[in-house]
């Protein structure tokens, strides 16, 4: 939920640990890789996920045919932080180490955005 409005909500049933890992990857293609967009769709449904740097400051999100605008920052802070949560809590309970890989995503995320942000004038 955001400002009142749901994003995502159990109509939009998933492999969730798939949903979360491809999440991160379409955040990696915009932080480390420099995208300007980058989509993908749902594990097990045709449902198109994109995500598009606007500008230096706000970024897009569509999901099927909904889309949201964000300012960057927040954007990043609140999904990576949600994304955290939610590997660590996996790894905890299913002892699976093979979700570590994208912990250690998430960090190389932060800090690559934090780095972005203090070159920009943004802290």
């Amino acid at each position: 939920m955001y400002n009142e409005q749901m994003i995502m909500d159990y109509s939009y049933w998933d492999l969730i640990d798939h949903l979360w890992a491809y999440l991160l990857d379409l955040l990696a293609d915009i932080v480390l890789h420099e995208k300007k967009e980058s989509e993908c769709y749902f594990p097990d449904q045709p449902i198109k996920i994109v995500i598009k740097a606007v500008d230096r400051h706000n970024i897009s999100l569509l999901v099927g045919s909904s889309r949201w605008f964000w300012p960057r920052s927040e954007f990043f802070d609140v999904l990576l932080a949600a994304a955290q949560v939610f590997f660590e809590k996996l790894v905890n309970i299913t002892g699976d180490i093979r979700y570590q890989s994208k912990i250690v995503q998430i960090e190389k995320i932060k800090k690559r955005e934090a780095l972005r942000n203090v070159r920009a004038g943004f802290q």
